[in-house]
């Protein structure tokens, strides 16, 4: 289906993806995959440079995927004619058997809105970029079998397919009914049935379950189109050398002295690693389109990606029951487990140079995680320094709500409470030193660690003060302790970017400027 350049975009109107290879196995396989991942892709294989040229000037593409390995159509040739086609066009490089995917940029300033907002035009492109750069790198020779099994209706296991069978550890695969390949049939369970911590008293959530599901969207890859890390690979961090940037973002976790860092650049690919700390099973996620690093207790249970967005936020699915859960709520949406919430573990995000540093005897994520990425590429921009999505002030999926009180992508410090939440800026926070505030009926205070440049929170039910001396803190007067050490209850609590918190809180307490740092004495007197 063509378009000209002129025609405006609906909603409804079709992804439209030239793919340009002079094999055409590799379109088959790659409209295939585009199709079982992205509702609304028509996808028009041509396999000479000039069938791709009469393509481009009969009307507008979303998107154009290129072997720039072709004779006759090199990457340049690529890019000078979508570029031509499309003037406000901009490149961007796939995994893909070396294939190429350009999107265009906004035309103007309506659309530039449209982008602001989330809205669908936008995201064309980086939908198919994701997808493509979730692909496993395809041989000639699996692009033969493929092809072939395409005319009895299957990929022969080349690719994942997000509506088809999931594999099970029996090693069959179980369809939509819950029936095997291998015969028999999976038996139902129930959340008494399945080993999941959850807690004692929910997590506050403002909207209802009914209103998250209806916001859920398809982010592009799909179920464990982005593959969870199940079986992950450490190595101590005195081994590391030089390896790891001293500038990039680890996210830490600590249970019982033992202590595991999580590199930003490897688990941006994966999203979640279902490992075990200090002998508690723990999914530790990341999302990068809202800026969270969270854990979670999971029993004997796994989690995986399931390929869904919720205020741009990552929506996990649990392997026993399919529930859905959106991170930043840890909390089910959909599923046995609707209304119930995780048991989360605190986290630190913090830089590798600072964390190995206060824990030389630690262990760190490697790359060996049974999938071939690009690890020395960050899909959504870089954080040192900080460019590309993290940077904009743009976002590719529109949350519930907006609010203009801080921007979107600044980061705040949050913790919730089974009847409110409570969030502090970060740079507020490393000003003031302490931030104090309510989750709902629950007082809590926040400092800063200057040793991991992070915020902790604390319950701090009675009022007790908090008041830092040097780099350490005093409460109630007592002996100078280090932000971690404080003699409160510690608060599993998360950086965010401030536009995904308020789309899931804007109910919360806010400290977003230097003179709402209140006081725990204040708190007590309102």
């Amino acid at each position: 289906m063509k378009r000209t350049s002129a025609e405006p975009l609906g909603i409804d109107d079709p992804i439209c993806v030239p793919h340009v290879d002079d094999e055409p196995g590799y379109g088959d396989l790659v409209a295939r995959s585009l199709g079982d991942r992205i509702e609304g892709v028509s996808v028009d294989c041509e396999t000479s440079a000039a069938a791709a040229l009469e393509t481009l000037d009969a009307g507008r593409v979303d998107c154009i995927v290129s072997d720039y390995q072709m004779p006759g159509w090199t990457a340049w040739r690529s890019s000078s004619a979508f570029a031509s086609a499309t003037p406000t066009s901009r490149s961007c490089s796939s995994r893909a058997r070396g294939a190429m995917a350009m999107g265009r940029r906004p035309r103007d300033r309506a659309e530039r809105r449209c982008r602001a907002r989330g809205a669908h035009e936008p995201r064309r492109a980086f939908q198919v970029r994701m997808v493509l750069s979730g692909m496993e790198p395809i041989s000639r020779r699996s692009v033969l079998a493929a092809t072939a099994s395409l005319a009895a209706g299957g990929l022969a296991g080349c690719l994942d397919s997000s509506d088809g069978g999931t594999s099970t550890r029996g090693g069959g695969t179980t369809g939509g009914d819950g029936a095997t390949a291998s015969g028999g049939s999976e038996p139902s369970t129930t959340p008494t049935d399945v080993g999941l911590p959850t807690r004692d008293t929910p997590f506050h959530v403002p909207d209802s379950a009914k209103r998250l599901r209806e916001n859920v969207v398809g982010g592009g890859p799909g179920k464990d189109g982005i593959p969870s890390v199940d079986d992950p690979q450490f190595e101590p961090v005195r081994d590391v050398g030089d390896r790891i940037n001293p500038g990039m973002p680890v996210f830490g976790v600590e249970v019982d002295d033992e202590a595991k860092a999580y590199p930003q650049y490897v688990l941006v690919w994966h999203e979640i690693a279902n490992d075990v700390v200090g002998g508690v099973p723990l999914a530790v996620t990341y999302c990068p389109l809202t800026g969270t690093a969270m854990a979670f207790e999971r029993g004997d249970v796994e989690f995986g990606v399931s390929g869904k967005l919720v205020n741009s936020n990552l929506v996990m699915y649990d392997r026993a029951t399919d529930s859905r859960w959106p991170q930043v709520v840890g909390t089910a949406i959909e599923g046995d487990f609707q209304g119930a919430s995780l048991r989360q573990v605190p986290t630190t995000w913090t830089t590798w140079k600072r964390w190995k540093v206060a824990n030389p005897d630690g262990l760190v994520l490697t790359e060996d995680t049974g999938s071939v990425r690009n690890y020395g590429r960050d899909p959504y921009g870089d954080y040192n320094p900080t460019r590309g999505y993290y940077e904009s002030t743009n976002f590719l999926f529109a949350p519930i709500r907006e609010s203009d009180r801080l921007e979107p992508k600044a980061v705040v410090h949050g913790v919730r409470s089974s009847d409110g939440a409570f969030a502090a800026s970060e740079a507020v926070l490393r000003r003031q030193r302490v931030a104090a505030g309510t989750a709902g009926s629950l007082d809590v205070v926040m400092v800063y660690d200057p040793a991991f440049a992070a915020g902790v929170a604390y319950a701090n039910p009675d009022g007790a003060s908090v008041e830092a001396d040097g780099d350490r803190y005093r409460v109630d007067g007592g002996e100078r302790v280090a932000a971690g050490d404080l003699s409160l209850q510690r608060l599993p609590s998360f950086d965010a970017m401030f536009f995904a918190w308020y789309a899931f809180y804007p109910d919360s307490e806010f400290v977003l400027e230097d003179g709402d740092a209140t006081s725990p004495s204040e708190v007590r007197a309102r």
